[in-house]
């Protein structure tokens, strides 16, 4: 509950797009604290302003939130914040994160603020759960905080009935748009071009049909 309609990028077949609550305590009170930088800033744009005021509030809605409070786990991916809020709501929590955990949060005090939290709180709990969606991620946050989270690659049974073919033999599937200056394909095949080999780079974007059975058709992504 409270999550954004977000994934509707993707069409599969039999699929379920999530709807959103609206009436939702929680989304109200990210919609109170959520902000955006203007166009042009480099890097993420979107922010959580005063986040461990936003943390509290949100574990207050928690405390008022009857589908919370029967609950027997809780779920929190981004911002990661959240998941310290549900935490000291009383909750076990599985963490699964798609980006670095101090995302949203812009000031040095804040993100230190919360890798402390994490490491001593969160993570050293046994109740607790977290996973990332890829090794690089893995690899990020143990650079910040000393505490080694496993990745776990995505895989969703609404995506049935797509099945892997890597009927692409060469081609490798980017599922990320150019950022800031550098265009990733360009730099992937030049790297492939020096080095002899017979790859070529796609952006998730170039497709003219995004299925997830357009994607197991690639050989790697």
């Amino acid at each position: 509950r409270g999550s954004a309609d977000y994934c509707k990028y993707h069409e599969a077949a039999n699929s379920v797009s999530v709807q959103y609550d609206s009436t939702s305590l929680v989304r109200q009170v990210y919609d109170r604290y959520w902000n955006k930088l203007q166009e042009g800033t480099r890097g993420h744009r979107d922010f959580i302003e005063t986040p461990w005021k936003f943390a509290e509030e949100l574990q207050m809605a928690f405390a008022s939130d009857a589908s919370f409070e029967a609950a027997d786990i809780t779920l929190c991916s981004e911002p990661a914040i959240a998941c310290a809020s549900m935490h000291r709501a009383g909750k076990p929590v599985i963490g699964y994160f798609g980006v670095h955990i101090a995302f949203m949060l812009r000031e040095e005090s804040d993100q230190i603020d919360l890798y402390n939290i994490f490491q001593h709180e969160l993570a050293s709990n046994p109740r607790n759960t977290f996973a990332t969606q890829a090794p690089y991620l893995s690899l990020q946050l143990y650079s910040h905080v000393p505490v080694k989270v496993p990745p776990v690659r995505p895989l969703s049974l609404y995506t049935q009935p797509a099945v892997y073919t890597a009927r692409h033999q060469n081609s490798i599937l980017l599922n990320r748009r150019p950022v800031d200056r550098w265009d990733r394909g360009l730099i992937m095949e030049t790297f492939a071009k020096v080095n002899d080999l017979p790859f070529t780079f796609i952006g998730a974007y170039e497709l003219t049909s995004a299925t997830f059975q357009d994607w197991c058709d690639f050989k790697a992504g």
